[in-house]
C-alpha cells in the first residue's frame, strides 16, 4: 500500500520462519530479540475506537488515506528524496 502511495515498484518481500529466526539469533542478537515479537505479526491487531468516538466525537482515519497523506507528508520535507 506504501509503494503505490508512493507511485514506486512493489519490492519483493519473504517471509523468515520462527526457527530460522532462531538460527539467525544465534549469530545475531537483534534476531533473537525478534523472536519474542513474533507474536505481533502472526494475528491481526484488532482495535476498538468506540470510546473515543463518544466522548470525543472523532473518527479513524482510513488506511488508505492515512498513508497517501504520510507519503505526502515525507515528500514535502527538504531532502526528503526525489519527488513522483
Amino acid at each position: 500500500m506504501a509503494a503505490a502511495a508512493a507511485g514506486v515498484p512493489v519490492p519483493k518481500l519473504s517471509r523468515i520462519t520462527k526457527p530460522m529466526l532462531w538460527i539467525a539469533g544465534l549469530f545475531v542478537p537483534p534476531a533473537r530479540e525478534m523472536i519474542e515479537m513474533a507474536y505481533e505479526f502472526e494475528e491481526p491487531f484488532l482495535l476498538d475506537c468506540s470510546k473515543i468516538e463518544r466522548a470525543f466525537g472523532l473518527r479513524p482515519t482510513p488506511l488508505e488515506e492515512s498513508v497517501a497523506e504520510t507519503v505526502a507528508w515525507w515528500r514535502a520535507r527538504p531532502g526528503a528524496g526525489p519527488a513522483a
